[in-house]
């Protein structure tokens, strides 16, 4: 039996779509991953709070509220999503980052919060200076070239820093800051609700307990949108 030998323009087109496939095949591997451990550290004193829904939502727009995880499930998740996509450092610090927002965007983190993030940086291989990011290196390297009496003005000015105030929660929800314009406030408003709309998942709903989920998350939205025009003084967004 003859086989045609593939030529160069078949072999490049077979090369892209493996290369096309391995894409999304580690896309998959990565979200999954990410869900897990968002859900993970949301739900470990118990169940998720709105906010944390609200979050989650935000970030996975796709899940329906019902996935619940174990701590064998995460682990066995990120252990493929380390194998497998094996992620610069600077993503997993971004990974943690998010996750410790998660854990505070209803209050301070709970010990068992704090428990299941120190869980997920075990499968993340962060150590505590990569979670500093590399601070406690930096300051020993600084402080070897510091001088005494440039010692003595540094402890000083860290004295005299002022921590930036806190931003209102509504701005964070809307992913926006309080310097952005009202053109901004409008622009990132419409996108939420693109994504968050009860409409945009009316497809996966069966029930109208499947329902009520994306109903308080849309109704969040309208609260921190509305709560902003509050603190800007103004009225449905009119200027």
């Amino acid at each position: 039996m003859n086989f045609k030998k593939p030529t160069t323009q078949e072999r490049e087109r077979a090369k892209v779509r493996r290369a096309e496939s391995r894409k999304r095949l580690l896309e998959r591997i990565a979200a999954e991953a990410h869900l897990s451990s968002f859900l993970f550290v949301g739900s470990a004193d118990g169940s998720l709070t709105d906010a944390e829904f609200t979050f989650i939502t935000t970030i996975f727009p796709s899940w329906d509220g019902s996935h619940r995880v174990t701590k064998d499930v995460v682990a066995r998740k990120m252990r493929a999503y380390m194998l497998s996509c094996s992620p610069a450092l600077t993503e997993r610090r971004r990974l943690r980052s998010q996750l410790l927002r998660l854990a505070s965007c209803d209050g301070a983190p709970s010990s068992l919060e704090m428990e299941a993030l120190r869980e997920i940086d075990g499968f993340l291989q962060l150590s505590q200076d990569a979670k500093n990011g590399g601070r406690r290196r930096w300051d020993t390297q600084r402080k070897d070239k510091l001088g005494g009496e440039a010692k003595t003005k540094a402890r000083q000015r860290a004295k005299d820093a002022v921590a930036p105030p806190p931003v209102h929660w509504s701005y964070e929800y809307l992913g926006c800051s309080e310097s952005d314009s009202d053109e901004t406030i409008k622009r990132c408003y419409r996108q939420l609700a693109v994504r968050l709309h009860p409409d945009k998942h009316a497809a996966r709903v069966k029930t109208p307990e499947d329902a009520e989920p994306h109903m308080r998350a849309f109704q969040k939205l309208q609260s921190a949108y509305a709560e902003v025009w509050k603190l800007r003084g103004k009225v449905a967004g009119k200027s």
